[in-house]
Protein backbone atom coordinates (compact mmCIF):
# COMPACT_ATOMS: atom_id res chain seq x y z
CA UNK A 1 0.00 0.00 0.00
CA UNK A 2 2.40 2.48 0.49
CA UNK A 3 4.10 1.67 -2.65
CA UNK A 4 0.55 2.18 -4.20
CA UNK A 5 0.71 5.74 -2.50
CA UNK A 6 4.49 6.20 -3.36
CA UNK A 7 3.63 6.05 -6.59
CA UNK A 8 0.54 8.41 -6.64
CA UNK A 9 2.43 10.84 -5.18
CA UNK A 10 5.00 10.24 -7.49
CA UNK A 11 2.27 10.56 -10.45
CA UNK A 12 1.17 13.74 -8.99
CA UNK A 13 4.16 15.05 -8.64
CA UNK A 14 4.93 14.00 -12.62
CA UNK A 15 1.57 15.73 -13.26
CA UNK A 16 2.10 18.94 -11.37
CA UNK A 17 5.41 19.65 -13.03
CA UNK A 18 4.29 19.08 -15.89
CA UNK A 19 1.47 21.44 -15.36
CA UNK A 20 3.88 23.88 -14.16
CA UNK A 21 6.03 23.73 -17.20
CA UNK A 22 3.20 24.64 -19.34
CA UNK A 23 2.14 27.86 -17.16
CA UNK A 24 6.04 29.17 -17.43
CA UNK A 25 5.88 28.74 -21.03
CA UNK A 26 2.41 29.97 -21.30
CA UNK A 27 3.91 32.68 -18.63
CA UNK A 28 6.63 33.15 -21.13
CA UNK A 29 4.83 33.95 -24.03
CA UNK A 30 2.54 36.36 -22.30
CA UNK A 31 6.03 38.25 -21.15
CA UNK A 32 6.88 38.32 -24.81
CA UNK A 33 3.50 39.27 -25.63
CA UNK A 34 3.68 42.17 -23.41
CA UNK A 35 7.29 43.32 -24.37
CA UNK A 36 5.86 43.34 -28.13
CA UNK A 37 3.35 45.18 -27.67
CA UNK A 38 5.16 47.75 -24.97
CA UNK A 39 7.63 48.10 -28.08
CA UNK A 40 4.97 48.64 -30.78
CA UNK A 41 3.59 51.24 -28.06
CA UNK A 42 6.47 53.32 -26.93
CA UNK A 43 6.92 53.24 -31.24
CA UNK A 44 3.32 54.48 -31.53
CA UNK A 45 4.21 57.28 -28.99
CA UNK A 46 7.62 58.05 -30.52
CA UNK A 47 5.83 58.35 -33.62
CA UNK A 48 3.00 60.54 -31.89
CA UNK A 49 5.24 62.79 -30.31
CA UNK A 50 7.25 63.43 -33.77
CA UNK A 51 4.18 64.27 -35.32
CA UNK A 52 3.18 66.57 -32.53
CA UNK A 53 6.27 68.47 -32.99
CA UNK A 54 5.54 69.20 -36.51
CA UNK A 55 2.53 69.94 -35.12
CA UNK A 56 3.75 73.31 -33.19
CA UNK A 57 5.86 73.99 -35.75
CA UNK A 58 3.31 74.10 -38.09
CA UNK A 59 0.96 76.34 -35.52
CA UNK A 60 4.13 78.24 -34.61
CA UNK A 61 4.31 79.23 -38.37
CA UNK A 62 0.76 80.00 -38.88
CA UNK A 63 0.93 82.35 -35.72
CA UNK A 64 4.30 84.09 -37.16
CA UNK A 65 2.25 84.23 -40.89
CA UNK A 66 -0.84 85.83 -38.57
CA UNK A 67 1.32 88.81 -37.52
CA UNK A 68 2.40 89.25 -40.81
CA UNK A 69 -0.62 89.64 -42.08
CA UNK A 70 -2.11 91.71 -39.11
CA UNK A 71 1.04 94.12 -39.42
CA UNK A 72 0.03 94.42 -43.07
CA UNK A 73 -3.23 94.98 -42.28
CA UNK A 74 -2.35 97.84 -40.19
CA UNK A 75 -0.37 99.51 -42.61
CA UNK A 76 -2.90 99.01 -45.14
CA UNK A 77 -5.11 100.55 -43.11
CA UNK A 78 -2.62 103.90 -42.15
CA UNK A 79 -2.46 104.37 -46.03
CA UNK A 80 -6.02 104.25 -46.80
CA UNK A 81 -5.98 106.55 -43.77
CA UNK A 82 -3.68 108.94 -44.70
CA UNK A 83 -5.67 108.53 -48.54
CA UNK A 84 -8.84 109.70 -47.19
CA UNK A 85 -7.35 112.26 -45.16
CA UNK A 86 -5.34 113.79 -48.58
CA UNK A 87 -8.66 113.54 -50.24
CA UNK A 88 -10.40 115.23 -47.59
CA UNK A 89 -7.55 118.13 -48.12
CA UNK A 90 -8.07 117.86 -51.97
CA UNK A 91 -12.28 118.25 -51.62
CA UNK A 92 -11.72 121.24 -49.02
CA UNK A 93 -8.72 122.88 -51.26
CA UNK A 94 -11.11 122.46 -54.84
CA UNK A 95 -14.06 123.91 -52.66
CA UNK A 96 -12.01 127.14 -51.71
CA UNK A 97 -10.77 126.95 -55.80
CA UNK A 98 -14.45 127.14 -56.52
CA UNK A 99 -15.68 129.28 -54.42
CA UNK A 100 -12.43 131.84 -55.61
CA UNK A 101 -13.21 131.39 -59.19
CA UNK A 102 -16.86 132.26 -58.66
CA UNK A 103 -15.60 135.62 -56.57
CA UNK A 104 -13.12 136.19 -59.78
CA UNK A 105 -15.98 136.05 -62.13
CA UNK A 106 -18.14 137.98 -60.35
CA UNK A 107 -15.34 140.94 -60.83
CA UNK A 108 -14.20 140.37 -63.87
CA UNK A 109 -17.85 140.80 -65.20
CA UNK A 110 -18.18 143.74 -63.00
CA UNK A 111 -14.89 145.16 -64.71
CA UNK A 112 -16.22 144.69 -67.61
CA UNK A 113 -19.22 146.48 -67.31
CA UNK A 114 -17.06 149.64 -66.24
CA UNK A 115 -14.74 149.42 -68.51
CA UNK A 116 -17.88 149.17 -70.91
CA UNK A 117 -18.59 152.46 -69.79
CA UNK A 118 -15.76 154.23 -70.51
CA UNK A 119 -15.65 155.77 -73.87
CA UNK A 120 -11.92 157.52 -75.78
CA UNK A 121 -12.37 160.24 -77.73
CA UNK A 122 -10.57 160.57 -80.52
Amino acid sequence: MVADEVGNLAQKSANAAQNTASLIEETIEAVENGAKIAEETADSLDRLSKHTEQINALIQDISLSSEEEAKGVRQITQGVDQISSVVQSNTATAEETAAASEELTEQANKLKDLVAGFQLKD
